[in-house]
Formats: structure tokens, sequence, C-alpha cells
């Protein structure tokens, strides 16, 4: 079993090698060229279609086609000879073209864009040479330029399909393909109409890529500007870094520049390299730039971090093959990312003007991904014009922004040290008018104090004056207890109470409200009490009422009115006039609450109105309560109003308490409605308690 397994597995081995072996043997043929196309088409590229040999003969440009050829992949031409597997620094390229009848009538020509020494040949004929190749590794002449062959008519004179065999013998010197310095390094070939491929040399020969100028001319502008900076001021030497990366920027596009059209292929490898080098370079200042701009400083860390690193990135590079793209493009990705966080971390921390920066940095990578993919990997490829604004606006995207930040934050600075000059000088100005003031408060206070002095003594005078007309003892009759307590807002209020005994025993209590306070409506109230005195004994509260309100009227105090009401207890009847006076409360022994409300104009309103009276039976230990609307309508915090039916609520549960007690508990209703609110009014309350009997008069 074994033995059979074994000879099995040797036979397979040995079909594998043969089949491998006649496939690497099998013969690679070119595909062909079919000139009619050309009938409708201007162009058709060539280079796709070649296949070439690493030998060095002749005889190539005619021989058969065996095993020793290679297809062309597309791409790698346009990326320089040198990247082909085992390219010696010379090789053949062979095609095949395809004419009739159809192409006959043309004229045709090759455009060839050529960076290197080369020979070229149609069907074994030798028909131009660009540069001159000396042996099988080396050239002498260096010839990067764009040529035109027109092909002769005789090749397709036949009405038959012919075939004709184009050859080119090429030479470029081995490069190290990672060193990046194969730029520039191959050629190109395409088969067209004369007339269009001369149109398009011709237009490509006129037309100076002035794009290439733009970010060029602006870093320079730039560094020039921040170099002045610094010189003028050495303390930010954040300008020094911009400087050394418009250097350094400056040297990255002159390198480019070399490397696409030096004539010698030393002078591309060093040019290659330096621009490498530059690259490299250039992001390890933008991020020591980055790091100042933001930071303030450079710590010692970061400078050791950035040097070693870009120290080895070059060394490693050039020791190791294969390592130098992939080493730089992750160094440049690195510092990439440590820019994009610094910038993103500053964004987040609130820093004014981090945006910019941020959104350079994305511009900046944009053109940078899409170079990489599109120019260097293929990946996909983008319309000209849209290239080349994305190359103008990305190579200066960061250098700009940087400037523009840079900018914002000094002309922030100076706007402050402007500002700060501005507030001292108004500071200073501020400071000789608050003394002038300070002068004319004090000589004002002081002005002021004498007037307060002497309107303090005016008010306490009017007060004093106020008070004696109150009466300083409750009327005596057997009828009635009466209890009454007072709560000015002011220095001088506006409530006014009184009363008469009359010949028979029997009392008129007399309540008032001037709207107002103070002096004026000192005045009302002494009007009202000479009126209500002189004619209170002889006639009615109708009368008494009409005659207070002729007298306001004539003092002619504009605005100022007097609320009064006036009430007889004579037995067991009471009698009730008002003039604007909140309703009168009749308070029965048992708790029940009767409400009295008279209509009438207040005293001293322009029209005369006749004045009611209403009378209702009172039992003995009935309450009557009369007060001012400074009660009702006192606030509490909240700014609600106390009310009538809190009123009638309170006198309700103290109906049998005396005249005093229900007086007190009125004023507690007050005080703890009003919180730490203080009086918005004047109040005054008055309770008349019915005698149950009739013992001796007390106060």
């Amino acid at each position: 079993m074994n033995r059979t397994f074994l000879v099995g597995t040797i036979i397979l081995l040995i079909g594998l090698t043969a089949t491998m072996q006649a496939s690497d043997s099998s013969v690679v043929m070119p595909r062909v060229v079919d000139l009619d196309t050309l009938v409708s088409e201007k162009t058709i590229d060539v280079t796709p279609y070649l296949v070439y040999s690493t030998a060095d003969d002749v005889a190539l440009a005619t021989s058969r086609f065996d095993s020793t050829w290679r297809k062309v992949e597309i791409g790698t031409l346009g990326e320089g000879i040198v990247m082909i597997p085992h390219w010696r620094g010379i090789g053949w390229f062979r095609g095949i073209l395809r004419s009739s009848s159809s192409s006959r009538r043309l004229s045709l020509s090759i455009n060839f864009f050529h960076a290197g020494a080369s020979e070229l040949y149609v069907d074994g004929r030798h028909v131009r040479s660009f540069g001159t190749i000396v042996d099988s590794s080396h050239h002498t002449s260096y010839n990067p330029q764009r040529e035109i062959v027109v092909l002769d008519p005789w090749l397709f004179r036949s009405d038959t399909p012919t075939y004709h065999h184009i050859a080119v013998r090429f030479a470029a010197e081995p490069l190290r393909a990672d060193l990046g310095t194969s730029a520039g390094i191959g050629f190109n070939m395409s088969v067209g109409r004369t007339e269009s491929i001369v149109s398009s040399m011709i237009s490509s020969i006129s037309k100076f890529d002035y794009s290439s100028l733009i970010p060029l001319g602006m870093v320079i502008g730039l560094g020039l500007l921040h170099l002045l900076l610094y010189v003028f001021d050495g303390r930010e030497t954040v300008h020094i870094f911009y400087v050394a990366y418009a250097v350094i920027f400056c040297g990255i596009d002159v390198g480019w520049h070399v490397t696409m059209t030096a004539t010698s292929t030393s002078t591309i490898v060093f040019a290659g390299i330096i621009l490498n080098v530059f690259w490299v370079l250039v992001f390890s200042v933008a991020l020591l730039l980055i790091t100042q701009v933001f930071y303030g400083r450079i710590s010692r860390r970061r400078w050791l971090v950035v040097g070693a690193a870009t120290f080895i990135v070059f060394i490693v590079a050039f020791i190791v093959h294969g390592m130098a793209t992939w080493l730089w493009a992750l160094w440049i990705v690195l510092c990439t990312l440590e820019v994009g966080r610094i910038t993103f971390t500053s964004m987040g921390k609130g820093q004014e003007g981090a945006w910019i920066i941020g959104l350079g940095l994305l511009l900046f990578t944009a053109y940078v991904l899409t170079w990489f993919t599109t120019v260097y990997n293929n990946f996909f490829s983008i319309p000209e014009w849209s290239w080349r604004v994305l190359f103008v606006v990305g190579l200066v995207s960061m250098p700009l922004s940087i400037t523009v930040f840079m900018a914002r934050r000094i002309t922030g600075v100076n706007r402050s040290l402007r500002d700060q000059v501005t507030r001292n000088e108004e500071l200073l100005a501020e400071k000789l008018v608050h003394e002038r003031r300070v002068v004319e408060e004090e000589m004002r206070r002081s002005q002021l104090e004498l007037e307060h002095e002497r309107k303090t003594r005016e008010l306490e005078e009017a007060r004093k004056l106020q008070m004696s007309m109150l009466p300083t003892t409750m009327p005596k009759s057997s009828m009635v207890r009466v209890a009454m307590a007072m709560h000015t807002a002011t220095e001088v209020g506006g409530d006014y109470f009184d009363y008469y005994v009359h010949a028979d025993d029997h009392v008129t209590i007399a309540i008032g409200d001037a709207t107002g306070h103070g002096l004026k409506a000192g005045v009302m109230v002494a009007t009202a009490k000479s009126h209500f005195q002189t004619n209170a004994k002889a006639v009615s509260h109708e009368d008494i009422l009409r005659m207070t309100s002729d007298g306001i009227r004539k003092l002619q105090l504009r605005g100022l009115y007097m609320c009064m009401g006036l009430l007889t207890v004579n037995g067991r009847t009471a009698s009730w006039t008002a003039a604007g006076i909140p309703p009168v409360l009749h308070v029965a022994a048992d708790g029940v609450v009767t409400s009295h409300l008279v209509k009438g104009l207040p005293l001293g309103s322009p029209s005369s109105t006749a004045y009611e009276t209403t009378s209702f039976d009172v039992q003995p230990g009935d309450s009557i309560v009369m007060l001012t609307d400074g009660l009702p309508e006192l606030f509490d915090p909240r700014y609600r109003t106390l009310g009538m039916a809190t009123i009638e609520e309170c006198v309700a549960r103290h109906a049998a308490s005396s005249a005093h007690e229900m007086v007190s508990a009125l004023i507690d209703l007050a005080e703890e409605w009003r919180g730490e609110q203080s009086y918005n009014d004047d109040v005054t309350v008055v309770v008349v308690r019915i005698a149950e009997t009739m013992p001796p008069n007390v106060t």
C-alpha cells in the first residue's frame, strides 16, 4: 500500500513538472493593433499590446516569438522599465500592427514619449535612434523628450490585410525602485493619425503648467513673511519652524522637477533620493511646527523622539533594500496622525482658531491619499482638471492654514493690546469722572441729609398731627364695646377712624381711607375729621358724606379722594352708609356672617351723588366689623390677595370673642398672610360688639 502511494506521488510530481515546463515553454505572442480603428479614433495606445525580452540581440527585431518573451502589464512602462522583473538595463519590446484598405488612406505617425536611450525598428528596418546605446547595460545619451515618427505610406499600400512588426530597443540603468527614483524613466508609444498627434504635441509643448508654480510661490511668499516676523520678534520661534518648512517644501518642488527633466541617470538618482529625504523632513518639521503652534514649546522628549525616528528611517531605508518606500510612507502617516491628534485635541479643548488648521490638515490629507491612490498605485483615475485643483489646494492648504491661524492669533493679541490700552484710557477717564462725582456726591449727600432731616421733622410733625386727630380712647357707651387697630404703610397714612357718642348714648362711628399717602392724605383726613365732628350731632349720614365730599373737592387735590363709611348703633338697630368703602360684616353670636355692601362714589369725586343707607337689626353678643381695603387687598409673598372670604371665615371662628380679641385675630391673620412682605397699603380694623347687658361704660 505504501509502495503504491509512493509510486503514485512520484508520477504526479513528474506530471506537474512537465506541465509547468510546458507552460513555461509556451510561446508568448503580442496582441495585434488594428490600424483600421483609426478611421473612427484619433490614437491607439500601443504600450499595453507589447511583449518584452531582457536579451539584447538585433535579431530580436524580426525573430520568431518564443517562451523568452513576456507580456507587458498595463502601467509597468508608465512607472518605469526598472520596475520590470530581472531588468538588467536593456531590453527589446515588440508589437504587431495590422493594416488594410481602410487604413492605407490615412497618414499615420508614432507618438513616442521617451526617457532613456532607444532605437525604433519597423519590420526589421532601423527607423530612428534616441540617445546612444553603448553596450548592453549603459547608455551615454539620456534623452527625455516627446518624438513623432511618421510612418512611410509604402507600409500600407496593399488592399489586403498586412501585418507589420514594430520593435524598440530600450536602455535605462537599473535603479532601486524602493528609493522612488524611477520617475520619468521609461517610454510610452501610441499610433494615430498624423494631424491629431501633431496637434496634441504642439498643444503640450505650448502649454505651460502654471498650476505647479502656485503652491511654490505661495509657500515662498509666506516663508519670507515669517522670516521677517522672526527677524523683528525673535521670541516667536514658531516663525523659524515655518521658514524651515517652507525651505524644505521648495526643495521638494525643485527635486520633483529635476527628476522629470534631468538628462542623466545619476542626476535622477540623486534628485530622487533628496526628494524622498525632503518628504520625510517636511513632515517631521510640520509635526514640530504644529506642536509649537498649539503648545507654545517643544519638550526635550519630543525633540529626541522626532529626531531619532527621522534618523532611523533614513538609515534603515538606505541599508535595507525594499524597505525605503514603506518606511517613508509609515513615517508620513504617523506624523500626519500625530498632527491630526494635536489639532483635533486643541479643537476639543475649545482653542480659538484650531479649526482652521484642522481644515487645512483635512485638505492636505485628501491630497496625499488621492496622489497615493491615483499617481503612485493607479487604484483609480480622476479628471485632469480636478487633479490640478486638488494639487494646488492640497499643497497650499497646510502652510496657508498655519499662516492664517498665526495671523489670526497675532491679530487677536494686537486687538487685545489695543483694547487694553483703550480700557486703561477709559479707566483713567472714569477715575477722573468718578473722583469728580465723589466730590459732587458728597456735596449732594450733605444737601440730601439736610433735606432728609427737614422732611423727617416735617413727616414726624405730620404723623403727630395725624395721630392727634385719632381718638385716644374708645367710645364709652352702654350699648356697644369698640376696639380698633391701625397699621400705616408710610410715616403718614391715609386711613381715618373717629366716633361720636350722642346724648342718648347711641354711637356713630366713622372709618375712612384716603387715596395715596403722605402729607396730602393727611390733609384729607383732617378735612374729613373736621366735617364729621362738626356735623355728626345734627345731620344724617348722607348729609355728612355730601358736605365732606364738597369740602374735599374745594381743596382741589387732583387725583385724591376719600373713601368713608358711617355706622350708627342705636339700641338694637344698626345703620350703615358707605362711600367706596368695603362692606361691613355683621357677625351674629352663633357665627353667621352677613355682608352689607352699600355702593357709593368716593368723597371728592367730580360729580355729586346721592349716598344710600342700609339698616339691619342686631342682637346682644353680635359683632359688626368695619375695615379699609388695605386688609382684603393685602399681598402674601406670592402676591396673592387675602380676600373677603378669608376675613369672613376668621371672624366667624371668633364670633364669641370680645371686640379686642376679634381685632387681634384679624391682625394676626394679616401678619401671617403677608409673611416677609411689607404692608402695601394702610390697614384699619374696627370691631363694634353689641352689649349683652348695659354695664357701665368701659374703654
